[in-house]
């Protein structure tokens, strides 16, 4: 970042402030380490003084120690200087001098560092210039260009497996209902920002149609036919809800799978998940009306007893030659052959319905 002072074009004029040391926001040690070049300094240039003041946001930052060793400031000693002055609030002061040396040498000018206390994972600035940096007045190479680094700092995840998503069921049964709803929890204590997603895999029959959830702070931000993706935007306690899916064929399968992802900036990913392979095939309902080998019925004392039937059949009666005598024209419950005017003689009674004909004979007398 340049801060505001007066463009030359020489590198020599430019004051660089390094930011040499990457952050790890998830680890208590988060000190961040700035270092001020001004490339090669040579006694001709007569450097014997400087005095640089930094702007910071006290809430972003915690200004540590000064640090001289091998540095240019380490030769710029009087009265066992350099110094940094944290007097006034947000301002971090460096200064140091002498007055009977030179300062001389391809070294940083100063260094220091300071505890990084905000919380970012893209590159951030830290230090302002709120003043032009001061040298003795001999000093050939006084910049007119500050160059201020942004401070990176990066989150090295820490995989936990007591946080995620499971489903609150081992299975689903046998329920031959078209809708059919999975309840999950997603645990306490994860970021906002976090994504729940529910997948179907191998599947064939099934579709998904809704996440419904028992708390506020959740909301779908994708879904399809086999997926759905939700947000997490409030601090919320455990999470309860059901994905919601439909099955749209008799025999139908898939295995649906559930997991929470966190951005890279977050300390904690969440490694708990859960799948369940859910299944369904209709129960057979074939009518023993259409096995030939079952009796429907059988003639007891003249009377007709219907077995083994899920539908009323029409009878009809012939004789032996295959003469029509009579017929019910009309599905009947039971039938009395002692009640029928026929000849005495050898005849049949045929049973039809819409799957099976069966007859068998007897005698009237």
């Amino acid at each position: 970042m340049m801060i505001g002072l007066t463009v030359t074009g020489r590198s020599d004029d430019t004051l660089f402030v390094r930011s040499i040391r990457t952050i790890d926001k998830c680890s208590s040690q988060r000190s961040a380490l700035f270092v001020l070049e001004m490339g090669q300094i040579n006694a001709s240039d007569s450097l014997m003084l400087f005095d640089i003041t930094f702007g910071y946001d006290t809430n972003s930052m915690r200004p540590g120690i000064l640090l001289k060793e091998n540095t240019l400031g380490n030769q710029l000693n009087y009265y066992n200087g350099p110094f940094m002055n944290l007097t006034v609030p947000s301002e971090i002061r460096l200064s140091g001098f002498t007055i009977n040396r030179l300062a001389v040498g391809r070294l940083p000018l100063i260094a220091f560092n300071a505890d990084v206390t905000a919380d970012f994972c893209s590159p951030t600035s830290l230090l302002t210039m709120p003043y032009s940096p001061e040298f003795n007045e001999e000093f050939k190479k006084t910049p007119n260009v500050v160059v201020i680094d942004s401070v990176i700092s990066v989150a090295n995840q820490r995989s936990d497996s007591t946080k995620g998503i499971q489903f609150n069921v081992d299975s689903i049964g046998t329920d031959s209902s078209r809708v059919i709803n999975v309840p999950f929890t997603i645990d306490q204590g994860l970021a906002v920002g976090s994504y729940a997603h529910f997948a179907l895999a191998n599947n064939n029959g099934y579709k998904t149609v809704n996440v419904e959830v028992d708390q506020l702070g959740i909301e779908i931000v994708a879904i399809d036919d086999s997926t759905v993706t939700t947000l997490i935007h409030e601090n919320v306690q455990s999470i309860t809800g059901r994905i919601v899916l439909n099955r749209n064929l008799d025999t139908a399968t898939t295995t649906i799978t559930a997991l929470v992802t966190v951005d890279s900036c977050q300390c904690i990913r969440p490694a708990k998940q859960d799948r369940l392979e859910i299944s369904y095939t209709k129960e057979s309902t074939t009518s023993v009306d259409a096995d030939e080998d079952v009796e429907i019925f059988h003639i007891t004392d003249g009377r007709i007893i219907l077995q083994h039937l899920h539908e009323h059949p029409i009878a009809t009666i012939v004789d032996i030659l295959g003469k029509h005598w009579w017929s019910s024209n009309a599905p009947v419950s039971e039938l009395d052959l002692n009640e029928i005017d026929l000849p005495s003689g050898v005849y049949y009674v045929v049973l039809k319905t819409s799957t099976r004909t069966q007859a068998r004979n007897f005698v009237k007398k």
